[in-house]
């Protein structure tokens, strides 16, 4: 039997649902994709991490930012576990959801989230000019 192919919609289409949406998505290629729930394990080094990089970070001109704002690369709009931004954050909307200028993006990966995350075989941040960094912890 045929299936119908999924219709894929733009990062603006893809912003305005997930305006509405109950849970947050990422967007790949024109899906949207749903993100698997947080585990004991992935908070504890997020949190560990954020502890850190707060006390490393104090007095600079950087602002910290844990999995709420979105990057952006040509097929790719994806919420890191970590995002710095630093000197004057630049956004592509006027929520300032969609980061311009990141200058770290740090991912936590579990082997429970692997399969669906095609973002790890997507062009990485480092296609963004402002990023400096950018790390995948497993």
């Amino acid at each position: 039997m045929a299936t119908s192919p999924i219709p894929l919609i733009s990062f603006e289409e893809y912003l305005a649902l997930e305006e509405k949406a109950q849970f947050k998505n990422e967007f790949y290629q024109g899906e949207i994709l749903a993100m698997a729930g947080g585990t004991r394990r992935h908070s504890s080094i997020s949190s560990n991490l954020m502890y850190r990089l707060r006390s490393a970070l104090n007095g600079t001109d950087c602002e910290l930012h844990a999995g709420e704002l979105l990057f952006r690369t040509g097929v790719l709009g994806a919420y890191p576990d970590v995002m710095i931004l630093c000197g004057q954050p630049r956004f592509e909307d006027t929520r300032e959801l969609v980061a311009l200028n990141p200058k770290v993006l740090i991912e936590i990966l579990s082997p429970s989230t692997l399969p669906q995350r095609p973002t790890i075989e997507a062009p990485r941040p480092a296609n963004i000019g402002s990023v400096r960094l950018y790390s995948s912890i497993f």
